[in-house]
């Protein structure tokens, strides 16, 4: 088929096209950011993700993608329109629609022949009114379009593996049209007829993807259920965390005992630092606005984000403790900016909001990334703040505590008597319990986790 994807050079946008492009659709991804357009098109994509730079030199190569500026020109022709904008927050917590909003207005102009709208951007129910009172301003429901709801499900640093073999699809609407092309569209990877990676085998499962066909409003808040869900089980064994460090248990192996139980499993029961990022929070805000609005009340969502914030203090707690009450003039490093492993993506990282509390308190900062130094310093906010490194050994010289703040597999891998012999004090506050402890202390450590004495 012939697809467009507005937002194409986002990280929804850019998966989804590149994922389309690689099943064998032909894909245009469009995008405002011009400087984002040419460098795809020169086969550098910004964002940082394993497989994500071979898939699309290789979809470049084969022609089935193609990157725009212009959504006019783009979408003309194209049977299936993705709408993959960003919906950031408000101060609130209302999702911004003004992205959603433009790109309607144009497509309503551009559309010169039936084209099936999904909206795979996060955005509150109801928001489908909207856009369909836009586009019907000069077209017709049915006849001209038909809108889809195909939220998405994907997890920074390993979006690939999760578009290509999916736990599930879902797709809102009423149309049994758009239901077919929805159905045609996504058949290679329903049927796990796909292989992406080099040398890498068909999938050996035999079920299909379960494909969740479902009315709009549904499918949307099947997306904020989901991540709503997802960050109260990470505030739920944070709190149980801090229970165990009163009570000298060890909160690893709470959640390990747990996860065994087949009614829970161990999925987002690592206790530490948080949730951050760009969707889990700002979801969780939408969703209890929209309650809101509704006049439905949102206690345990509301207090999922207030454990989430009291997690940072914490982090500031436990340095205090060691460090003293005044940390100004204190040198401390930083591992970790992204807001978790495997990305570049720095937005809403709960390392900032660390950074943040410990600029003010006055501490000399420097700070370690294995990939996100760069998107690091697009942040104009820290300016000359804090010194950064590329090599984590250099990054710990002088300093009087080291916090680990993002879970990079490599960080384990260091040569942490090495690392002591280079700090002033050997402080170590592991905010995401990546290190083991009794080997740290035997180096000579004074160590933090989270939930563990």
């Amino acid at each position: 088929m012939n697809v467009g994807v507005i937002g194409g050079a986002g990280y929804v946008g850019l998966v989804t096209g590149l994922g389309l492009a690689e099943i064998g659709h032909k894909v245009t991804n469009v995008d405002i950011d011009q400087n984002n357009i040419r460098q795809l098109e020169n086969g550098e994509p910004s964002i940082y993700e394993e497989g994500l730079k071979a898939i699309l030199q290789r979809n470049l190569n084969t022609g089935n993608i193609r990157f725009s500026s212009d959504i006019a020109s783009a979408i003309k022709g194209c049977q299936v329109i993705f709408i993959a904008v960003g919906t950031p927050s408000s101060a609130e917590g209302e999702a911004d629609l003004t992205q959603v909003v433009q790109v309607t207005e144009a497509m309503a102009s551009s559309l010169d022949t039936y084209s099936l709208i999904v909206i795979k951007s996060t955005v509150p129910v109801g928001t489908v009114d909207l856009l369909r009172s836009i586009l019907c301003r000069n077209k017709q429901e049915g006849k001209d379009f038909d809108i889809v709801a195909n939220p998405e499900f994907l997890s920074e640093g390993n979006g690939l593996t999760d578009f290509f073999y999916p736990d599930r699809i879902v797709i809102g609407t009423s149309s049994e049209k758009a239901k077919e092309i929805m159905r045609s569209l996504y058949d290679p990877i329903v049927k796990r007829q796909v292989s992406w990676l080099q040398n890498e085998p068909i999938s050996s499962m035999t079920s299909a993807v379960p494909v969740i066909y479902t009315d709009l409003n549904s499918a949307q808040m099947i997306k904020y259920a989901s991540n709503a869900f997802l960050a109260t089980r990470i505030s739920f064994i944070n709190e149980i965390a801090e229970m165990c460090e009163s009570l000298d248990a060890n909160c690893k192996e709470v959640a390990q005992g747990m996860g065994y139980d087949s009614r829970i499993g161990h999925e987002y029961l690592n206790a530490g630092l948080g949730f951050g990022g760009p969707c889990l929070e700002k979801d969780l805000k939408a969703l209890i606005n929209i309650a809101k609005s509704n006049g439905v009340s949102t206690q345990l969502l509301q207090a999922t984000l207030e454990r989430n914030e009291k997690q940072i203090a914490l982090v500031i707690t436990k340095l205090k403790q060691v460090l003293g009450n005044r940390l100004d003039n204190k040198n401390v490093a930083i591992f970790g900016l992204a807001f978790k492993s495997g990305t570049n993506d720095v937005r809403n990282s709960l390392a900032l909001r660390v950074i943040d509390q410990l600029l003010a308190e006055g501490v000399l900062l420097h700070a370690h990334d294995p990939v996100a130094i760069s998107s690091f310093q697009h942040l104009q906010a820290y300016d000359s703040d804090v010194v950064l490194y590329n090599d984590p050994y250099e990054a710990v010289k002088h300093v009087d505590a080291l916090l680990i703040l993002t879970d990079w597999p490599t960080f384990p891998e260091l040569d942490y008597a090495r690392i002591k012999s280079f700090m002033a004090t050997p402080v170590i506050i592991d905010a995401r319990n990546m290190l083991e402890s009794e080997t740290l202390r035997s180096l000579g450590y004074t160590y933090y986790g989270v939930g563990q004495r």
